[in-house]
């Protein structure tokens, strides 16, 4: 004899109120999720590419420090030498992509 609690759990059984509550909650709760999700997705990036710049450039940090290089000077300093190296990519990449897309223009 199966009782009124097991009947309610009956995976065949039918769809009933409550049931169409709870996906009614949990459609409504996605559709949240969701929207909030692609209002946040700059934030998150931002905060992604963050965390593996810090994870990426610690190790060199930390070798300054071996070197008796207090962490903020050496944290400092790494992040000079990134922005140098960033600046120097872009100062040699810009003529020539410039140039290269001149040509191409002038082709078309």
């Amino acid at each position: 004899m199966a009782t009124a609690n097991q009947e309610e759990h009956d995976e065949h059984g039918p769809f009933t109120y409550r049931d169409a509550r709870r996906l009614l909650i949990l459609v409504v709760l996605l559709i949240v999720g969701w929207l909030l999700l692609r209002a946040l997705v700059a934030v998150l990036l931002l905060f992604g590419i963050v965390i593996l710049l810090a994870m990426v450039l610690n190790p060199l940090v930390v070798a300054l420090e071996r070197r008796r290089i207090p962490r903020p000077i050496g944290a400092a300093l790494v992040l000079i030498a990134l922005a140098t190296i960033v600046v120097l990519v872009v100062a040699v990449a810009v003529p020539t992509f410039t140039t290269e897309l001149q040509s191409l223009i002038q082709r078309l």
